[in-house]
C-alpha cells in the first residue's frame, strides 16, 4: 500500500489515497469516487504549477513496447502519459472524444511518425481534449496529429519549440483545432519580439512592398 495525493472528483477536495485500491469514498463529501481518476486529475491540475510533474497513472492502461505507446485502453478523460515513452504511435488516440487532457513526459521524442496519413493522427478526433503539455525533448510531430480537435485551445509548448517547428507544420499539426490559430498568433508574435521572418525566421529585412527579403513572404505584424 502507497499512499499518494489525490483530487476527489465530486467535490474537488485534497485528499491522500491507497493507490493499490480501484475506489474509495471521499472523508469530505462522502461521495464514491475512482481512484486512479482521482490521482489523474491531482497531477494534471498540479501540473499547471509544476512541469515536473510525475505521472502515477496505472501502465496496465498503456500498450508500451520497446518506449513506444501504441494502445490506450484506460477511462481516465485526464491521461498522464507514463515516463520512458519516447513515441507516441499513429492512432494511439484517435477519435478517442472522452478525453480532455494530455500530459506528455519529458521521455517522449516523437508524436506520430513521417509518411503515415494524417488519418492516423496520435490525437487526431478526440474532440473534447481541451489541453496539453508538450515537452521541449520533442523532436517531431506529425501533420494532424491533432487535427480536428475543436476544443483544443490551451498548448503548453516552448517559443523555441514553435521557432523550430515554422508556422506551415504548426498549422498542419492542429488543423482544424483552435490552438491551430493560436499558436500561430503566438509564434508570429515570438518572430517579432526577436525581429525573424514567421515564414523562413530568418533575420527580417522588409522590401518597400512589406515582403520578406529572404522569402518574399507578406503580412508580417
Amino acid at each position: 500500500m502507497a499512499l499518494v495525493p489525490a483530487k476527489c472528483t465530486q467535490c474537488g477536495a485534497g485528499l491522500s489515497v491507497d493507490d493499490s485500491q480501484d475506489a474509495t469514498i471521499c472523508e469530505f463529501c462522502h461521495t464514491p469516487f475512482i481512484v486512479e481518476k482521482a490521482i489523474n486529475q491531482y497531477n494534471i491540475d498540479t501540473a499547471h504549477i509544476h512541469a515536473d510533474v510525475v505521472s502515477v497513472n496505472l501502465t496496465k492502461d498503456f500498450d508500451i513496447v520497446a518506449g513506444v505507446l501504441s494502445k490506450y485502453s484506460g477511462a481516465a478523460t485526464d491521461v498522464i502519459i507514463p515516463d520512458g515513452v519516447i513515441e507516441i504511435a499513429p492512432g494511439t488516440f484517435t477519435g478517442m472524444t472522452g478525453i480532455t487532457s494530455v500530459l506528455l513526459p519529458d521521455s517522449v521524442k516523437l508524436i506520430g511518425r513521417k509518411e503515415i496519413s494524417t488519418e492516423h493522427g496520435p490525437f487526431r478526433g478526440c474532440t473534447n481534449l481541451k489541453r496539453t503539455v508538450i515537452p521541449d525533448s520533442v523532436e517531431y510531430i506529425m501533420w494532424g496529429a491533432f487535427q480536428y480537435c475543436e476544443n483544443l485551445d490551451e498548448v503548453s509548448i516552448s517559443d523555441d519549440m514553435l521557432l523550430e517547428f515554422g508556422l506551415s507544420e504548426i498549422l498542419h499539426i492542429f488543423l482544424g483545432s483552435p490552438a491551430s490559430k493560436i499558436l500561430s498568433h503566438q509564434l508570429k508574435q515570438e518572430c517579432k519580439e526577436r525581429g525573424v521572418c514567421w515564414s523562413c525566421r530568418a533575420t527580417l529585412e522588409l522590401k518597400k512592398n512589406g515582403k520578406c527579403r529572404n522569402c518574399g513572404v507578406k503580412g508580417h505584424l
